[in-house]
This record gives structure tokens, C-alpha cells and sequence, in this order.
């Protein structure tokens, strides 16, 4: 402060300015040292209130948060009696963190030379704005399949002036502020840097000669402790690429048809551990959040949706959800949107909107409708189409259960803590999608649109196919460790998403049948050279059909 006034004093900064009191200093950190005695990860680490205050750090998700309110930052006082010679002088008294509202304009201020109460001049009041937010930290909504579940204490913080802005429920964020009774002031984007094992490294080499192995190997590896491996395996690869994309700007969103839904909840469990950050509905939670008064403000607590920001939000089973619920739900999905309306008191019904950024996964044991499929964007049939694909499938689900039961199954090349590093790796892959892979998804996009519309078909081309595709393809180019997309991740896209429309509408323009799972034990045939040279035919398929004539023919776009 002193240093300022002479600064300020010396350049003639400020007019009149004589004390170094006149002067207002605000103090915001931008880090602080890693040492443990500045980070605060449960309540038990705060100082006691009798030790001597200084800066500490806390990093958690926003849990719930107050509507923004006013508070008086300062006010003006100045003295009343004529012959006082301190009459012409101002007195600003300002908020003081953690101090009450009470504290800054009370009637009890008097003049430091005669003694008399001080009168406010109300027109040079300054009004700023205040929340209070309840943080969590960030690992407790990190679901572990090993530690059993803990309750964890919020920790209330008080944000005020512009920072409010920036806030939103569900965020994560890094605050350094003084305890006083809470924490206040700045917040600051926290970052986590890995890396990634070697093993990982060297099984993407032994794949290297393949565009499509290395993904179609991670799919096979992927929850071989819950289901058999080959056992749903195009749903155990949308569930990859779904968490490769979780933490994207447009997450791929999963929807599972199967009759049987029985090892689902476990798998979409397992597929959950691994993200950074995941939630379930259940019967005691909401999907989009609630709100309850509380000391007179309106606090608006974050649901399913937006605490799972940047993660995996699990709803289960659609078909016990009811109608409302799941057409806001789809509204959700279509506008990546979650809308909250609260109760603002005397200001009515306040909107609160925040951004869908999480991974949406359900099942559903019956055909759902055409509208929550379009929605959700991505959707696996998990049913054989053959019976004699159904019987492969329980007799490997048998001789799984029996190796599980005398303990001779055999580990997965990649173990759960292996895939978890490596998907935090997958995660910060920036992915941009090359010219050739664009125009290959884009002219399939609008030769099958054709050719469905025609009335060759019975079905429609979804609105956002090419949208889904894209993000197929990014997903798929960031999952091999892959900065740019290509044609063959395009081709990979083009795959899942045909099959899905085929099991929706019975019928592929490419002539594809849907393989939910291995049909014989030839691995080669999904795994390696073999499915390498099925996926080099398909790509000529799809390049022939999307210029073929008869395609180009039919009739124009809109």
C-alpha cells in the first residue's frame, strides 16, 4: 500500500490523494505452492480459527449454488454538524471479507473529531453482486469399482462482483482465498497432466498395422471381468468412443437395445469407473437438479447432468422413467441444453440454463421410440440376429462363469487401471477432421439419404446422421492415439452407424448384417488381418455406392 502511494503520489496519479489509507488494494493469487500445507482436499485440513490466517487453495465441482444477490460493497459517510471541522470530509467504509452486510453501513459511525453520528450520502452507495457456492471435491464423483462408497462434506465459498459470472453448477474449479469462516475470492481452471504406460504404448505398435486393430483390440479387452470377451462388443466399443469423447465440446451420447438387460447395469458400471467423472440416477436423485430456500436465498442444487460436466451420467433402464421426464430428457439431448427453473422469490421464475457436456448412457429392453434414438444420436442393438449367434453367445457367457468360478480366466492384456490412464491420455487429444474423411462421410450421408427417401426404403435418414458420424470418426481417430481423422476412422463411423439404422429399419443400404457380438472363436475375423481386409472391402463398397449412379439419380437434395 505504501509503495502504491508513493507510486501514485510521485506520478500524480490520483488528485488529492494524501494517506495511504485512501487507497484500496485487492490481492488475487493465481497459484499457490504444492506443498500440502497449502491445499485443502476435506473439511478435517482447515486451520483452526485461532491459528493465523493465510492463503489456502481448494479444487472441487460446484455441487449447488445460490441465485446472485446484492450486498453493499461500499458506502459514504460524512459529518452533519455545521461548525465541525471535518465536515467537508468524506468517510468510505468497505466490505470486509467475511464480514455482514450490517458491518459496512451500520448507524453506529461516528466522526473521528467530534464524535458525532455519521450521515450516508445513499447516492454514492456501490452495489456489487454475491453467491455462495458448495463445493465437493472433484474425486468424490469419480465412481471406483474397488473403495466402497463415502460421503464427503461441501465446503461453501462466497463469489462475488464479476466473478459470478463465470460460475456455473457443476464446474470444476480451483479457489485460493482466506479462511475466514469460508473461503472467498478468485477461481481458476484446474488441469491434471498423465502419462501413459508403457504397456499401452506397445500394444498401439503391435496394432499398427491396422488403422481399425488397435480400437477393435481395446473393445475385446474392455470389462472382461464383468461379460466374456467377444460378448458385446460393438456396444463395449460405442462405450470407448463415448468416453474418448466425454470430455469434448459435443460428447457421443449411447443408447443400448437389448431383450435381455441383465449384465447391462454392471458393464455401463464398469464403462463409468473409468471416466473422470461420472453420476447415476437413482431414486433419491434428479437428472436436471432442484432447488430449496435456504437462510432466505434460493440455493439451486445441480442434478445428474450438469455434476457430470466433462464425464459419463448414467440414467439406466428408460422405460421406468415417466413420460415427462423423458421428453425433457430428450429436449436435453436434442438442444444439449439442461434447463432449471427456480423460484427467485419476488423476481418470479428464474431460468438457469447450463450447457449438456457429459457422455448421456441408457438401455432400454424394449424397442424405444423413433424420437429418443434420434436424440440420443448413437444406438447399439444388442440382440443376435441369428440363432445361432444367441447360442454362441451363451455358451461363451457359460464357460466365462465357469472360469470365473474355479479362477482360471485369463487376465485382459489391459487391466482396468491400465484402460483408466489410458482413456486420461485419450482425453486431451486434440482431433481435427481430414478433407478426405469429410467428403466420404458427407457424400454417404447424402447417397443414403436419397436412397431412403425414395420409397425404395421405408425409412428415413435421421437429421443429425452426419453429425454423429462425424463425431464417430473423432472419437474413433482419438481412441488410436490420432490427431487427424481419416477416411479409415470414417469408414469405422460409417460401420456402427449402419448397423444401427439396419437393426432399427431391417434393411442396409450397404447389405451389412449386425454383429453385437463374435459369432465363432476365429478371432482373426474381428481382430486381425482378417478383419483388416473386411474393412478395406467395405470402404470400397462405401466409396462405389455413394457415387454410383443410381444413388445420384434419384433426385436432388433440398
Amino acid at each position: 500500500q505504501n509503495i502504491c502511494f508513493t507510486a501514485a503520489t510521485t506520478l500524480d496519479w490520483i488528485p488529492g490523494l494524501s494517506s495511504p489509507s485512501q487507497l484500496l488494494l485487492e490481492l488475487r493469487l493465481s497459484s499457490l505452492p504444492t506443498s500440502p500445507g497449502y491445499s485443502i482436499t476435506r473439511q478435517s485440513d482447515f486451520p483452526p480459527l485461532s491459528s493465523e490466517p493465510r492463503f489456502l487453495s481448494v479444487t472441487g465441482v460446484v455441487l449447488s449454488a445460490t441465485l446472485p444477490s446484492e450486498y453493499t460493497q461500499s458506502a459514504c459517510f460524512h459529518c452533519p454538524v455545521e461548525g465541525c471541522s471535518g465536515r467537508g470530509s468524506h468517510y468510505v467504509r468497505l466490505h470486509v471479507a467475511g464480514s455482514s452486510e450490517a458491518a459496512t453501513v451500520r448507524p453506529s459511525v461516528h466522526c473521528h473529531i467530534c464524535s458525532s453520528p455519521l450521515t450516508e450520502d445513499l447516492s454514492l452507495r456501490t452495489i456489487a453482486h454475491k453467491m455462495v457456492v458448495n463445493v465437493v471435491p472433484s474425486h468424490s464423483l469419480r465412481n471406483s469399482l474397488s473403495t466402497p462408497s463415502h460421503r464427503h462434506q461441501a465446503t461453501p465459498i462466497i463469489i462475488r462482483g464479476e466473478l459470478c459470472e463465470g460460475v456455473r453448477v457443476g464446474g470444476e474449479y480451483s479457489v485460493i482465498g482466506v479462511p475466514v469462516h469460508t473461503l472467498n475470492e478468485s477461481s481458476s481452471r484446474a488441469f491434471v497432466y498423465t502419462r501413459l504406460e508403457s504397456l499401452s504404448l506397445s500394444l498401439n505398435a503391435a496394432c499398427s498395422y491396422s488403422p481399425w486393430a488397435f480400437s477393435a483390440t481395446l473393445a475385446y479387452s474392455f470389462a472382461a471381468e464383468v461379460v466374456p470377451p467377444g460378448a458385446y462388443h460393438r456396444l463395449k466399443l460405442a462405450l470407448l468412443l463415448s468416453l474418448a469423447s466425454s470430455s469434448t465440446p459435443s460428447p457421443l451420447h449411447l443408447l443400448t437395445v437389448a431383450t435381455d438387460t441383465t449384465p447391462l447395469p454392471a458393464l455401463l458400471l464398469y464403462g463409468s469407473s473409468l471416466a473422470s467423472r461420472s453420476t447415476q440416477l437413482s431414486s433419491t436423485s434428479d437428472l436436471w437438479g432442484s432447488n430449496r430456500s435456504e437462510g432466505g436465498e434460493v440455493v439451486m442444487e445441480g442434478g445428474a447432468l450438469v455434476l457430470a460436466s466433462g464425464g459419463v451420467c448414467v440414467v439406466g433402464d428408460t422405460s421406468r422413467l415417466k413420460k415427462d421426464k423423458l421428453h425433457r430428457l430428450q429436449h436435453s439431448l436434442e438442444g444439449r441444453q439442461v434447463r432449471l427453473g427456480v423460484e427467485g422469490g419476488a423476481r418470479g421464475v428464474v431460468t438457469k440454463t447450463c450447457p449438456l457436456s457429459c457422455s448421456v448412457w441408457a438401455f432400454s429392453p424394449t424397442q424405444p421410440s423413433k424420437a429418443l434414438v434420434d436424440s440420443v444420436g448413437v444406438a447399439v442393438f444388442c440382440d443376435p440376429p441369428t440363432s445361432g449367434g444367441a447360442d454362441f453367445l451363451s455358451e461363451l457367457t457359460t464357460q466365462h462363469l465357469l472360469e470365473r468360478a474355479r479362477g482360471s480366466a485369463t487376465p485382459p492384456p489391459l487391466s482396468h487401471s491400465h484402460l483408466q490412464l489410458l482413456l486420461s491420455v485419450v482425453s486431451g487429444v486434440q482431433v481435427s477432421l481430414s478433407q478426405s474423411c469429410q467428403s466420404l462421410l458427407k457424400s454417404f450421408y447424402l447417397a443414403s439419404r436419397r436412397l431412403r427417401s425414395s420409397g425404395l426404403h421405408s425409412c428415413d435418414m435421421p437429421l443429425n446422421s452426419l453429425d454423429v458420424m462425424s463425431g464417430l470418426a473423432e472419437a474413433h481417430a482419438r481412441l488410436s492415439l490420432r490427431e487427424e481423422a481419416g477416411e479409415e476412422d470414417g469408414v469405422m463411423a460409417i460401420l456402427l452407424y449402419e448397423e444401427s439404422l439396419t437393426c432399427r429399419y431391417g434393411n442396409s443400404v450397404l447389405h451389412l448384417v449386425p454383429s453385437p457380438h463374435f459369432t465363432d472363436t476365429n478371432l482373426s475375423a474381428y481382430l486381425g488381418r482378417q478383419f483388416d481386409e473386411k474393412m478395406k472391402i467395405l470402404h470400397k463398397h462405401i466409396l462405389q455406392f455413394s457415387h454410383s449412379p443410381s444413388t445420384l439419380s434419384l433426385q436432388p437434395e433440398e
